[in-house]
Order: structure tokens, then sequence, then C-alpha cells
């Protein structure tokens, strides 16, 4: 890497750019050879040093593109061309650019940006880095292809590594300085630029690792499963993994949720006839008002949740308006007609069981209320 911090000038826009100039000087002349496009990043870059709040770097391996796309003819040579390449080059002002693609990012076809957004980000204190841009999305090796066991099939590809990272490390530490950093993907982003080989595993579940913690340049950094879409990896297993990195960066703690553990409860503790027992959700029916039947659900579905309905589901209830009422006065939310009442278990804080067991102690003392006859 032919950089070194006597060559900076103090300044953010001014040291980008000599950063950039350095990159492209590089990657020019490479891009060409192996027809790869090269780009950086997908936001915007900032100073994150200079903002007192805390700060994120999102950090993804390289670029992905599709089969048969992601060349640099095809790059320099864009029909409008988006990255103003000059010459047949592509500049160090457009390096320092956002991905062209950037503004339509919630309408990109894979869940990365989606998943990071809602997923990861969920807190208050985790959606104000991303409302306030407090964060910069960013690659870690700048050339694309469709994956990055691709990119390792390449002429020289251990070398192009190396040099890329050498680079993203000058920026990280000596320009952009973020206070944390989360990598997309731990086996592929992770665990190739946590060279410390210091890593503490936080979160699994018992397929993958969900959450692990080390160092790159001197930073923190978080391993997550790649946003794109995993597999091994459900809602709650989302949340918690969002609700583990708030807690680590964040005064304000945020309590973890555990589905299976709250469904199982239900199940050793049942609240009426138990009409399904799988190990992913459980039914217990119980009395409504006068001959009425519900149905009282937990599952682990979607993250977890729980659910009063009509036993039926055929609309034949005759006091579906007073549960409704009810429900929502004991904080439930309504989606008639499949549920009366329906409420997320990352909704409660620690005491979730305790605090939907008294839930629904009240919801039966207000039936029994209605059954009583009147005097």
């Amino acid at each position: 890497m032919n950089l070194n911090v006597s060559d900076l000038k103090g300044n953010f826009g001014e040291d980008l750019k000599i950063w950039a100039g350095k990159v492209v000087e590089y990657c020019n002349p490479i891009a060409e050879e192996i027809d790869k496009a090269f780009y950086a990043f997908q936001s915007k870059p900032i100073e994150l040093g200079k903002i007192e709040e805390t700060t994120v770097l999102i950090l993804g391996i390289n670029p992905h593109c599709n089969e048969g796309e992601g060349c640099f003819s095809g790059q320099i040579n864009h029909p409008y061309n988006i990255w103003k390449a000059k010459d047949g080059k592509i500049t160090a002002e457009t390096f320092c650019n956002e991905n062209p693609c950037w503004k339509d990012r919630k309408n990109w076809p894979t869940t990365i940006w989606k998943n990071i957004e809602e997923k990861i980000f969920h807190t208050p204190e985790m959606k104000e880095v991303i409302s306030s841009n407090n964060f910069v999305f960013m690659n870690a090796l700048y050339f694309a292809t469709t994956d990055v066991k691709e990119f390792f099939r390449l002429k020289n590809a251990n070398n192009i590594f190396d040099e890329c990272v050498d680079y993203t490390k000058f920026l990280i530490q000596n320009i952009i300085k973020p206070k944390y950093i989360i990598c997309l993907s731990i086996p592929e982003c992770f665990d190739r630029l946590n060279k410390t080989k210091t890593i503490l595993p936080l979160l699994t579940n018992g397929k993958i690792r969900l959450l692990v913690e080390g160092k790159f340049c001197d930073v923190s950094m978080f391993g997550i499963p790649h946003t794109s879409g995993s597999r091994n990896v459900d809602a709650a297993d989302w949340y918690n993994i969002g609700t583990k990195i708030h807690n680590k960066i964040f005064d304000r703690k945020v309590s973890e949720i555990n589905a299976q553990e709250t469904v199982d409860y239900f199940r050793k503790n049942p609240l009426g006839k138990i009409t399904e027992n799988s190990k992913k959700t459980i039914r217990f029916t119980i009395d409504g008002i006068r001959n009425d039947k519900l149905e009282v659900v937990f599952t682990t579905d979607y993250g977890g949740y729980w659910g009063i309905k009509d036993v039926q589901n055929n609309d034949n209830l005759q006091h579906k308006s007073k549960y409704i009422v009810m429900l929502k006065e004991l904080g439930l939310e309504i989606y008639y007609p499949v549920w009366l009442g329906e409420k997320w278990f990352k909704c409660y804080g620690e005491n979730i069981k305790k605090e939907i067991e008294s839930t629904i102690e009240k919801f039966i003392s207000h039936i029994k209320n209605e059954n009583l006859p009147a005097s």
C-alpha cells in the first residue's frame, strides 16, 4: 500500500480524496486485467470520528453482483455514465461517492438493507444512528463478484485482498474513525478481518454463530450473519442480535426474547384444554361469555407472539365486540377477524411469562363477571 499518515492534510474531504487517489491508482489496472467493477462505499462516506453520538461502520466483505454482471468494462462504459468514468478509468472523485443505487436501497431485490434497518437497528437508540446518518456502509474489498468464493478464484486474489484491506484499515483508522463496526457475515467477513483471533462468542442458536465480537483496527467489531438472508436465522434471532449489539454500546439495556422458552412455559402451565401441542405452537380452548369458545395460541413463529381468537375462526362469536374492547384495554393489538387480540413477545420486558399470565387472568376475570347472572 503506497500511502502514509504523513500524506494526509488533516481535512476530511482532502484526506478522503488523497486516500481515494491511491486506491484507484492501484485498482484501475487490476480491474482492467480481471474485468471486475470496483467501488468501496454503499452510503456516502462521512467523518464519524467528529460525531459525539454513537457511530457505526457497517462493513461488508465485497460488493455483490449478479452472475454475468459486475464487469469493469460495463462499469466504465455504462450507457448513463453513472460511474463518471474518465479516459476508461474510475476517478478518485467517483470513488469517494456513494453507490449510485444507494438512493433506491429500500427497493433493493435482496433484504440486505431492509434487514439491517428493521431487524438489527430496531431499538430507538439504534434507529437514531440510522436516521441521523451516524453511519457509513462500505466494503472492505472493492471488487464486485457474485460471492467472495468467486473472488478468490481470480488471479492473485490473495494479494489483491490484502492490498484492499490495508487501504480499508488506513481509511478506518485515520479518516473515518467509527466507534463501532458491524461486519456482515461471520465466516466470510468477520473471520477474514479479525486478525487478532480474539473472538468473544456472544450468541448462537445451536446451528450457527449469530453474534461474535472482536477487534478490527483497534475498533470493537461485531460479526453477524449476512443480512441478505440465512436459512438458519429466524425473526427472534435477528431481534436478539440487534438487542445484544444495543446492550454492548448503549447504557439503557433491552431485554432479549426466548420464544421457545415462553411457549414451553405455557405448555407446562396450560390455561385450558390443549387442542394443539407441537414443538413450535401450543393452543388451548377457554370458555368465553355465555356459550362462546375462545382459543389462546402461543407460537415461536416470526420471533414469537401470542393471541386470542374464535376457536372455530368462523365469525360465530356472540360477544366479539366485548372481547375486542377487553383485550385492547389490556394492551393487545386488534387484528380482527383473524385475531381478537395479539401481542409480540418482543413487546414485553424481562417478566414476559408473568406479564402474559397476568393479562390472561384479568381477561378471564372479565369474562366471569360477564357470565354472572344479572342481579
